[in-house]
């Protein structure tokens, strides 16, 4: 009790996490969530008249408040999607060992399509397509509802039809794509022959998150039984070397550190495909650097609850992918 009691923003922290993660176990019943927002009312006025278990209430009002906000913002499930229909693509296809991921936003929701290809993929981010013949269900899994992904199939590359090309759709994702690629070209120029032709795969992918050709199955299972599957999603050891560099940049040019940390994140986050883990880490990371520069002392197991609730609050999916859990 008393590391509970010395710790309890991290008590509360962990308790809005694990409500969020309940809201997954329970069925999608108004009454449910009615009796949550009571629990969450009825221990906010517990916690506000006894003192000795303060705590404990504002514990229970978090878990409570962490479920109904969850539950409030997951999107009801529509009608299952039928070929043909038509889509504009949101995302630079994702290569997978079949062929590539191909998201299509379809109206005011999203569609996953496994596309079987030999051929590297051609479509553009705003490209406007039509798909003929799929495979398609509806999905249940919660990152993907949260996400608005309602439809997840397959298709043959042949039947995708390219109709046009939306300029003006996606213009933040556009810079984002095109920042990546300037940059990745550069730094593959910059690597030495071997490295260019034999691993430049697991390189970018531990660099950027970037998975220019689909690595291997062998490699990944290698990877997963020695424990460093995690190597290939950017997450703390990248932050941390920026956190390096301004530490570096204070000590060595008295250079300001906040400044110089935020300008390293903001030419780098953006090259990652916005992992979780990287998220989390970029929290945590700044967390300690702001302990380090006033003097403080830095509690990780608060630091870590901490981001994963500032997470969790402000995208909901991000609970249910394997590098947040992780």
């Amino acid at each position: 009790m008393d590391w509970l009691e010395r710790r309890p923003l991290a008590v509360i922290s962990a308790a809005f996490v694990a409500g969020a993660l309940a809201e997954a176990a329970l069925p999608e019943k108004p009454f449910i969530v009615v009796a949550s927002c009571l629990l969450g009312v009825l221990s906010l006025i517990c916690a506000a008249f006894a003192a000795r278990q303060r705590l404990f209430w504002m514990a229970l009002f978090s878990l409570a408040s962490g479920f109904s906000i969850t539950r409030f913002r997951l999107p009801s499930t529509p009608q299952n999607l039928n070929p043909p229909f038509e889509g504009v693509v949101v995302a630079s296809p994702l290569p997978v060992s079949s062929g590539y991921r191909l998201l299509l936003k379809v109206e005011d929701a999203f569609a996953q399509l496994t596309v079987n290809s030999d051929n590297l993929p051609r479509w553009q981010i705003g490209d406007l397509v039509s798909v003929k013949e799929c495979w398609v269900r509806l999905t249940d899994w919660r990152r993907y509802r949260f996400q608005r992904i309602f439809w997840v199939g397959k298709t043959d590359e042949e039947a995708i039809e390219w109709l046009g090309n939306k300029t003006d759709a996606f213009a933040l994702l556009r810079w984002r794509e095109r920042w990546r690629k300037f940059v990745f070209e550069r730094w593959q120029k910059s690597l030495p022959e071997r490295e260019r032709t034999f691993t430049v795969s697991s390189l970018a992918s531990i660099v950027f998150g970037m998975r220019t050709a689909a690595i291997s199955e062998s490699d990944e299972r290698a990877f997963a039984r020695s424990g460093l599957a995690h190597l290939f999603v950017p997450s703390g050891s990248q932050v941390t070397l920026l956190m390096g560099l301004a530490w570096l940049g204070n000590r060595v040019f008295n250079l300001p550190p906040f400044p110089i940390l935020i300008l390293l994140l903001g030419f780098y986050l953006p090259l990652t495909r916005g992992e979780p883990s990287i998220y989390r880490a970029v929290l945590m990371g700044i967390y300690a650097f702001a302990g380090w520069r006033w003097w403080r002392d830095v509690d990780w197991q608060t630091s870590l609850w901490l981001s994963s609730a500032v997470l969790v609050a402000i995208a909901p999916e991000m609970l249910h992918d394997a590098g947040f859990q992780l």
